[in-house]
């Protein structure tokens, strides 16, 4: 569901076909229930958005409705998944670019050592 926020797209792309490939059909069901969650999220933040007019996103909407240290903490989250997401979506992107031309998915995912090469680059 963090991933969807961020892009919905990747998560259909990058993260469903191998959970439906490993799991089976329990994903689907998962799937249609996290929709229903995403609803409600969704209607919070509709709301929260009317209550709380000013930019700033999470961070603006926590810091207000719970506090300032509930706000920074919602800051320091927001900024650990958009560290995190990036590479999830370059290694899955890369499997499907693996198609058309030869990607190594370490090197469009920012690992650490590219093309089998155990000195690569940091």
């Amino acid at each position: 569901m963090t991933l969807s926020c961020l892009t919905p797209a990747s998560s259909l792309f990058v993260v469903v076909p191998p959970l439906l490939g490993e799991t089976g059909t329990g994903t689907a069901l998962t799937i249609a229930l996290a929709a229903l969650l995403c609803i409600g999220v969704a209607l919070c933040y509709a709301e929260l958005g009317t209550l709380v007019p000013s930019a700033g996103g999470e961070y603006a909407m926590v810091g207000i409705v719970a506090g300032r240290f509930a706000g920074w903490m919602m800051f320091v989250l927001s900024f650990i998944i958009v560290l995190i997401i990036p590479p999830i979506i370059a290694l899955g992107t890369a499997d499907y670019l693996h198609s058309v031309m030869d990607v190594d998915p370490r090197v469009a995912g920012g690992g650490r050592h590219a093309a089998g090469d155990p000195d690569g680059p940091a």
